[in-house]
């Protein structure tokens, strides 16, 4: 356990440096752990074909062949239009959609994924940095889903019902609305930051954008797709985005329908060549390879779970509500930038149940804000497939996101935010 600590530190530290690609750290970081035995190879070897692995590169191929449609120009084009040249109506456009189209949509990537090619073409015809507005989308994308009791509110807070009779804690129970009741001032939050605040402290590249704005442009020129093209490229996205958001309910995976989707846009001709293999996302995929077999070694040698044990044996018998929700929230936010929102949920809402048992008191609060804590992963690539594709996207560094005033500023508030409503609608005792 103290070795495979001892490389994520490593890995930590690496990612921090920026002397290498964040790609290239996380895949040394998980074959030390290879090396080491804290991970097996045949796990390793896995993750390249795991389902979100085939998902994410197929939703790339659809995503850029998409990005060169006529449709994508239009809309950017309308946006502008609509904004009157204000790059922060810009931004509060495809905020707003975010919000909106995420309450459908029980996967943050795949929102991201529907979103970024618009705002990316937007970028492009006002010459602005991408810099400016991926974080923004990126974090509403990933904090705002659950406000209403749809798609992404049940998946999110029904997978634990059943921790309840397994733990036999019948004096309490929750319902969807509870977490969307419990979910809404950190929404609202988010958009407000992500409108307001923080676009003002986010690099600008506006150099680089304008040098990829103009071999864009050549490269769409000569690159046009044929009125046939066109329609099969819109209709794969289309499918592939309904797909992922309601595959599950007619017995479809949300892979499969992202693998055939970038099969028929590379058939009908939209991509050629090394166009496929440069569309794939191969970065993004190798960072979120990495960093599971991570997450995989730290759960597999108790190291996560130590750490989490390790706090919690810190309330005592009797402790504040506020207290333990507030630690419940934390903990998992930063162990999601390590390890992932789903381990980082998987290790604490359990422990949150067992905990509040102990205390005799309601699990409510501390299951929603274990929940909702894990989904406020902003800082890391790792935290969350959409960082690792929002980090490629916009270009960005660690330091540009833990800058203060970018991630930093929003995780706390969030936690002030959350940790102050939720106990309070309720509370522990």
């Amino acid at each position: 356990m103290i070795l495979c600590l001892s490389i994520f530190a490593l890995v930590i530290v690496g990612f921090a440096s920026s002397i290498l690609p964040m790609p290239l750290v996380s895949m040394i970081g998980m074959v030390l752990m290879m090396i080491t035995g804290c991970l097996d190879g045949s796990d390793a070897i896995n993750y390249f074909s795991s389902t979100t692995a085939v998902m994410l590169g197929g939703m790339f191929i659809v995503a850029s062949a998409f990005s060169k449609t006529q449709v994508v120009d239009k809309l950017s084009k309308s946006i502008i239009r609509v904004s009157k040249g204000s790059f922060r109506k810009v931004t509060a456009g495809y905020v707003l959609l975010a919000l909106v189209v995420g309450q459908l949509i029980n996967s943050s990537s795949a929102l991201f994924c529907m979103i970024y090619p618009l705002a990316l073409s937007c970028c492009k015809e006002m010459k602005v940095s991408p810099s400016k507005i991926m974080y923004p989308i990126a974090v509403t994308c990933m904090g705002t889903a659950g406000i209403i009791p749809s798609t992404a509110a049940i998946a999110m807070c029904e997978v634990w019902r059943p921790y309840y009779e397994a733990y036999e804690i019948t004096q309490y129970t929750y319902s969807v609305t509870d977490y969307c009741l419990a979910k809404l001032p950190l929404a609202i939050l988010i958009v407000l930051f992500a409108i307001f605040i923080t676009p003002r402290y986010l690099p600008d590249r506006l150099s680089q954008q304008t040098e990829d704005a103009s071999s864009s442009k050549a490269e769409k020129q000569n690159n046009a797709y044929t009125s046939l093209q066109e329609i099969v490229v819109i209709i794969a996205f289309i499918i592939m985005i309904l797909g992922v958001a309601f595959g599950s309910k007619i017995g479809v995976p949300g892979w499969e329908v992202c693998m055939i989707a970038a099969i028929v846009v590379i058939v009908c001709g939209a991509l050629r060549g090394n166009e496929v293999y440069t569309s794939m996302g191969l970065p993004v995929i190798f960072l979120l390879v990495g960093g599971t077999g991570m997450a995989k070694a730290l759960q597999q040698t108790g190291a996560a779970e130590w750490i989490g044990n390790v706090m919690i044996s810190l309330f005592g018998s009797h402790p504040n509500g506020y207290v333990v929700g507030l630690a419940f929230f934390v903990l998992p936010m930063l162990l999601a930038q390590l390890i992932t929102n789903a381990p980082a949920n998987g290790i604490f809402v359990p422990i949150a149940l067992m905990a509040c048992k102990a205390f005799g008191g309601n699990p409510v609060g501390p299951m929603f804000l274990a929940i909702i804590g894990s989904l406020c992963g902003f800082l890391t690539p790792m935290a969350n497939a959409t960082t690792s594709i929002m980090y490629s996207v916009g270009g960005y560094t660690i330091k540009d996101i833990a800058s203060f005033k970018v991630a930093p500023l929003l995780m706390i508030a969030s936690t002030v935010i959350s940790v102050l409503w939720v106990m309070t609608i309720f509370p522990l005792y």
